[in-house]
């Protein structure tokens, strides 16, 4: 049987994450719905640890939307 995920592991994955590559280098995505737990996460659960998680106003952003939008080149620069 696989071991329950946890909150606990994005607590102490994030800070490590930001030190080491910074949040201009970090953006949130999910293997939904192929994660070998779909019976123990949904998107709701996905979602409340998201907002559990990402409470910093500038960290939630830039890890949902700045990083993806420079990556996939959601706005481009027309100047």
């Amino acid at each position: 049987m696989l071991p329950q995920p946890t909150h606990k592991f994005f607590a102490v994955a994030i800070p490590l994450l930001l030190e080491n590559f910074g949040s201009h280098r970090l953006m949130w995505s999910s293997d939904w719905p192929h994660t070998r737990y779909e019976q123990q996460i949904n998107p709701e659960y996905l979602i409340t640890q998201l907002n559990i998680q990402l409470q910093d106003k500038q960290l939630a952003p830039a890890l949902l939307w700045d990083t993806p939008a420079k990556l996939f080149r959601f706005i481009q620069n027309f100047a």
